[in-house]
């Protein structure tokens, strides 16, 4: 049988299937469901950072007024391009700043010798905000507890390794302060 031939058997047989015959993808919900995921993601995180945090210290309420096709461009602007830093007091992990684009940032401030800190978690956009703040009660925990929730968010977000390096050096923070705090 030569190309030809197989080419207008294919061509042939597509005719004869009928559009009922086709199972068209479920695209509806494509990218609600990926926020709604991730929202479940950071739950299951903040569950084991701190008790005071429960089990729904998030709540995306912007994705549930948004259509599909809004939340898949936010979906988009919030997963190209992250960047780590750390100053003295809190490290911050964001993506790369856009103008006229949504932003997700996660910092972590209040950093105590005691071990503990506060995490603030925010999606901003041209005309959305959303902002929530969680305990994390002891980073000497970190990583082995809680690995595989840093690592599912961090693939969520495309954050190429980084949200592991901002818990890492968060924890390296606290660490060193309580050092300072022995020494006193």
């Amino acid at each position: 049988m030569s190309w030809f031939d197989l080419l207008k058997n294919i061509q042939i047989s597509s005719q004869k299937t009928s559009s009922k015959d086709y199972v068209l993808p479920e695209e509806d919900e494509e990218c609600k469901e990926w926020w709604l995921n991730l929202e479940d993601m950071l739950n299951a995180l903040a569950s084991k950072l701190h008790p005071e945090n429960g089990d729904k210290a998030f709540y995306f309420d912007f994705v549930r007024s948004k259509s599909e096709d809004e939340l898949c461009i936010l979906r988009d602007d919030v997963t190209r391009r992250w960047s780590f830093s750390y100053y003295s007091k809190e490290t911050l992990l964001r993506n790369v700043f856009r103008s006229n684009k949504s932003h997700f940032w996660i910092s972590a401030y209040e950093i105590r010798p005691d071990y503990t800190c506060i995490i603030s978690l925010s999606v901003s956009g041209p005309e959305d905000y959303y902002s929530e703040e969680i305990l994390w009660k002891d980073l000497n925990e970190y990583p082995a507890d809680y690995r595989t929730e840093i690592d599912a968010i961090g693939k969520q977000l495309k954050t190429g390794g980084l949200l592991l390096s901002f818990m890492d050096k968060t924890s390296d923070m606290a660490r060193d302060m309580a050092r300072e705090e022995e020494e006193k």
